[in-house]
């Protein structure tokens, strides 16, 4: 929500479960880590954002120049990386206040709002290893994939990754 405010685009989507495209192509990776304490209750969360803010094509690696961008470059802005992080961590207040007071359900929702996997067909790969291939039908409210093969086999999955084909 924040890249897309600052940049003025409707265009920065979610790919499951921790990348943000622009246009198909990576701009944002977000890793995060969370401790439960004995109770199941957490502890705490660690939480890892890379944004690709104004690197030039030419700064990519071969391997990854048709597969990822900057905002500046595909955007034609002059932001600096300061002006980002403002924006990303106004926005991730927001939702931090609204998760507390009202639940995860409301962040789902605006996540789901974003959500660019459902209807794609898709690879799940665990260690780089496909585990399971097919069409995303759903996000459930966990932020598990729900995916369904060719013979019709529903799955569920909340680890991973995915590749959209």
């Amino acid at each position: 929500k924040a890249v897309r405010r600052l940049y003025d685009t409707e265009s920065v989507q979610i790919k499951w479960p921790n990348d943000l495209l622009l246009d198909g192509k990576k701009i944002c990776g977000i890793l995060s880590e969370l401790q439960l304490d004995e109770n199941g209750v957490i502890d705490y969360a660690i939480v890892g954002i890379g944004v690709n803010v104004a690197l030039s094509a030419a700064d990519f690696p071969a391997e990854v120049a048709a597969t990822a961008t900057s905002l500046n470059t595909s955007l034609h802005k002059d932001f600096t990386c300061d002006q980002v992080l403002v924006a990303i961590m106004e926005d991730f207040g927001i939702l931090y206040d609204k998760w507390l007071l009202l639940g995860a359900d409301v962040v789902m929702k605006e996540w789901q709002k974003l959500n660019c996997t459902v209807g794609k067909h898709v690879l799940v790969k665990d260690n780089d290893q496909v585990v399971f291939a097919g069409t995303v039908i759903d996000v459930d409210e966990e932020g598990a994939i729900i995916v369904r093969n060719e013979q019709g086999i529903v799955q569920s999955f909340n680890f991973g990754e995915i590749s959209i084909r």
